[in-house]
């Protein structure tokens, strides 16, 4: 009785053991490192994104009181664009799309437009220039890194290759 149960029980432990390793090696195992890390950089713009919107609809009183420019309804309408189009990325990558990776390249060259047209036209007072500048090139710097690497070029084309 006691075997049949060791055995039964180190049968369900394998059982189950490789079903991890099939969950693992179907999901993880697919996506090469630099698409985890865009992924991971488009979640975390819409995280900000997210948070941006429910802090400017939570202080939107204050916003208008205290006369902020450009004011609370041009800042929920942006960072809903941004938070839309990360949406869409995500997509794009999950379904493995050819041309995802010139789309997230584009996208963040639109974002460093928008922000700095933003912050010299929109913007009343401009403070601190050199970190933002820092900043920007260092942002399409690594998105360029990971868009243009072979692996995730690679990536996108075997879903257009097996479609």
């Amino acid at each position: 009785m006691t075997i049949l149960k060791l055995t039964l029980s180190t049968a369900i432990y394998h059982r189950r053991n490789r079903l991890t390793l099939n969950i693992y090696d179907t999901f993880m195992k697919r996506i090469p490192p630099p698409v985890t890390k865009l992924i991971c950089i488009v979640l975390f713009s819409m995280l900000y994104n997210s948070i941006r919107i429910y802090s400017i609809l939570i202080n939107s009183e204050t916003l208008t009181i205290y006369q902020s420019h450009p004011g609370p309804l041009f800042l929920v309408i942006s960072s809903a664009f941004w938070l839309a189009i990360g949406i869409l990325l995500i997509i794009g990558i999950i379904k493995r799309l050819m041309y995802m990776p010139i789309f997230i390249y584009l996208s963040s060259v639109l974002g460093v437009v928008w922000y700095w047209v933003d912050r010299l036209i929109f913007q009343k007072r401009i403070t601190a220039f050199l970190f933002p500048t820092i900043e920007s090139i260092f942002i399409l710097f690594i998105i360029y890194l990971f868009t243009s690497n072979h692996v995730t070029k690679n990536y996108f084309r075997e879903q257009a290759i097996h479609d």
